[in-house]
Parts: structure tokens; sequence; C-alpha cells
């Protein structure tokens, strides 16, 4: 998720541990971490741009646990994790061609 973001030049981050990842699109990210943002912040992403990642997502298969948060576990194959990725791409190049995020 972190590649799709730089390859589309998105100001954003991906982070989490373990199996839990957030993601926070903002123009205030250095170096694509969050370190120094605000709870207050991080959950100040416009309603506009979480509903358009979260149905972006959706229609593709993909449903996120909350917000901008999700899950991955065992269960999840390669495959089911490469599919992921590609709806998450897909859903980037949406939302930069809607104007809901900056990008290439």
């Amino acid at each position: 998720m972190r590649q799709v973001i730089e390859q589309h030049q998105v100001t954003g981050a991906v982070y989490g541990e373990a199996s839990t990842f957030h993601l926070y699109l903002g123009d205030d990210v250095k170096g694509g971490s969050v370190e120094g943002l605000g709870a207050e912040k991080i959950r100040g992403i416009p309603k506009s741009t979480i509903s358009a990642m979260q149905s972006g997502l959706r229609k593709r298969g993909v449903d996120l646990m909350s917000h901008m948060s999700g899950v991955t576990s065992m269960a999840h194959t390669e495959a089911d994790v490469d599919e992921t990725l590609q709806a998450f791409e897909d859903t980037i190049q949406e939302m930069i061609a809607d104007g809901h995020i900056g990008g290439r």
C-alpha cells in the first residue's frame, strides 16, 4: 500500500502493527509517517475522502474494518492480498481522477 501511494505521488502514510493497518491521506505527512500528528488530525480526514476510499474499495470487494483501517489474517492467501492491493491501487487512481486527493 505504501508503494501504491508513493508510485502515484499521493501524500499520505500507511502504518500499523502486526496485522492491523491504517491509512492517512493528508498534506502534512513528512517522510510517509504520521509521527507528530495528533489523533484529532489523523481522525480529521475529510468525510468525502473517507467515503470515496471506502466505497471505492467496497465496489472492488474489499471492506475496511472502520474509518481508514483494516486487518489482515492468516486466512488471507497471497492471491487475496494481491487482489486487495489491486483494488487499493484502482481506488487511489479513481480518487485522483475524481479530485478527492492529489497525485498522478
